[in-house]
C-alpha cells in the first residue's frame, strides 16, 4: 500500500471516530468533499482495499506481449546485431512485420541490457601555426600579402584610404547620441539604472533624455539641460531636484461639477407639548 493511501486511511478513521468533519478531511487529502464521501462509503464497505486503484496488478491493455518482446530481444542479439535502435525499429517493421515505436523498442532492449551502438567519430586533428621568431612579425607579413578577394595588398589600401579618413568626434559631440529616452512619471521622477531622478513637475508625462557624464546623471529636454543629479552608487535611490514642486497649484485644477442634489432649507417647525399625545392615547380631547 502506498504512503498516500495509508495517510488517507488515517484521515478516514478520524472522520469515522467523529473527531474530524468531512470538509476538513477533504482539505487535508486534497480532494473534494464529494469524493471524500465516496471514499468514506467505499472504506466502510470494503475496508482499506477500497482505496487502491482498481487496475493495480493488472496488465495494461496496450502492453507489448511477452512473446513479441522476446522475439525483439532475440533478433537484436542475433540477426540484427550492430544496428542502432532507430535502424533496428525500421528493420523490424520492413522485414519482420513487427510494428513498434522506437521508444518501445528501446525500452525492451535497455531492459534486456542491449544498448544502442554508436559509431565513433575520428578525432579531429588541428595544426597550430608555427610561431613567428619575433613579436609583431605576423602583422608585417599579413599586411604585405595579397588579399585573396581584392587581389591587393592591405598595407597599400590603408595608405590610400588614410588621407580620406577624418578624426573621430570628441566625447562632447557624441554625448547627445549616447543618451536614453525616458518618460517622466506623474510624480515628477525619471527612472534610470534602478534609481529615480527628479525634474520640475511641469515635465510630468513628457519624454526626456538621460545621460551619464563625469559621475553625474544629466536629464535633457531637446537641447536644454533640465536637471543634474549625482549618479547613484546602488539601485533604489531617489534624488529630488531643488524647487521640484515650486509653483505647483493646489488641487487637481479640474472644473467642478454641479451637485446633482441640492439641499432645500427647512421651514420652521411648530413646537407642541407632549401632553396632547398623552390625552389622545387616553381617548381625551384631540
Amino acid at each position: 500500500m502506498k504512503q498516500r493511501e495509508q495517510a488517507r486511511i488515517q484521515v478516514l478513521n478520524t472522520v469515522l471516530e467523529h473527531h474530524l468533519p468531512i470538509a476538513q478531511a477533504a482539505e487535508i487529502m486534497g480532494i473534494s468533499e464529494r469524493h471524500t464521501k465516496r471514499l468514506l462509503a467505499a472504506y466502510r464497505k470494503d475496508g482499506p482495499a477500497a482505496l487502491s486503484h482498481g487496475n493495480r496488478g493488472r496488465r495494461p491493455h496496450n502492453a507489448v506481449p511477452e512473446a513479441a518482446a522476446a522475439a525483439v530481444v532475440k533478433l537484436a542479439s542475433n540477426g540484427y546485431a550492430g544496428a542502432n535502435h532507430s535502424h533496428f525499429t525500421e528493420l523490424l517493421r520492413e522485414r519482420e512485420g513487427i510494428d513498434l515505436s522506437r521508444p518501445t523498442v528501446r525500452r525492451i532492449l535497455v531492459k534486456a541490457g542491449i544498448g544502442s551502438p554508436r559509431s565513433r567519430r575520428s578525432q579531429q586533428h588541428r595544426f597550430r601555426r608555427k610561431r613567428m621568431p619575433q613579436e609583431g612579425m605576423l602583422i608585417q607579413v599579413a599586411n604585405a600579402r595579397e588579399h585573396g578577394t581584392t587581389h591587393r595588398v592591405p598595407r597599400d589600401m590603408l595608405a590610400e584610404e588614410h588621407r580620406h579618413l577624418g578624426k573621430l568626434p570628441e566625447e562632447r559631440g557624441l554625448a547627445p547620441y549616447l543618451r536614453e529616452d525616458r518618460t517622466v512619471a506623474r510624480d515628477g521622477y525619471v527612472s534610470f539604472e534602478g534609481s529615480r531622478y527628479g525634474v520640475h513637475w511641469q515635465w510630468a508625462g513628457s519624454t526626456v533624455q538621460v545621460g551619464v557624464r563625469a559621475g553625474t546623471v544629466e536629464i535633457w529636454a531637446g537641447d536644454g539641460r533640465i536637471a543634474t543629479h549625482p549618479r547613484a552608487q546602488s539601485p533604489g535611490r531617489r534624488f529630488t531636484l531643488p524647487g521640484q514642486w515650486s509653483g505647483l497649484p493646489r488641487g487637481d485644477g479640474r472644473p467642478r461639477r454641479e451637485a446633482v442634489a441640492v439641499q432645500v432649507p427647512l421651514g420652521e417647525v411648530e413646537r407642541r407639548s407632549l401632553d396632547v399625545y398623552e390625552l389622545a392615547a387616553l381617548g381625551g380631547a384631540r
